[in-house]
């Protein structure tokens, strides 16, 4: 129950975000970004913080930036260059 809960929560507020920024001029509508890294195997549990999970966690992470270097390199430069 607590995922579909969450999971609901998470597509709500993609929702609203995706309305209030179609309100927005087209050039600014495009610096929206929602990233949402897969947990790989790790627990989905969010108080498991066992060596083992963390590990996983850790390199699920690691796994989405290299997976996703260009749209993260976009991003960062996007920031950079408008603030």
């Amino acid at each position: 129950i607590l995922d579909i809960l969450m999971s609901s929560n998470a597509e709500t507020v993609k929702y609203q975000l995706q309305q209030m920024y179609n309100t927005l001029p087209p050039a600014d509508i495009r610096d929206y970004y929602r990233l949402e890294p897969g947990l790989n195997g790790s627990s989905q549990e969010m108080d498991d913080t066992s060596p083992s999970n963390l590990i996983l966690l850790k390199n699920a992470g690691q796994a989405f930036i290299a997976e996703n270097k260009p749209l993260l390199d976009g991003i960062a430069e996007n920031l950079l260059t408008n603030g």
